[in-house]
């Protein structure tokens, strides 16, 4: 259940979606009952010494952070549209609150 008044993500968020495949019914290998469904989740990124978001320097590794809070969600699709959804809902948006981190696809 989710709760209306949760706060939206804040500091150091990284975002990204993924394919998650299924088949229906019992037949295992049959080509026409196959299907995914597509997720997207956000987290805030935190510094594990000082408790506050971290910002990540280029190519570099998160080895002294922890996650905090998510939010996950299935989308119609990989466009950029149904991803800056999920974004707008989750995310802080005033200026210089929030920033994003995810991989270099175009969506």
């Amino acid at each position: 259940m989710i709760d209306p008044d949760r706060e939206p993500l804040e500091g150091v968020v990284e975002v990204d979606q993924a394919e998650i495949p299924f088949r229906e019914g019992d037949t295992f290998l049959e080509r026409g009952n196959a299907g995914k469904i597509l997720v997207i989740g956000a987290v805030e990124v935190i510094e594990r010494d000082t408790n506050e978001a971290k910002p990540r320097r280029k190519h570099a590794k998160y080895l002294d952070t922890r996650s905090g809070r998510i939010r996950l969600a299935m989308i119609a699709d990989n466009s950029a549209a149904s991803i800056e959804a999920f974004v707008k809902a989750n995310v802080k948006r005033e200026p210089r609150c929030s920033r994003m981190v995810t991989n270099p696809f175009r969506a």
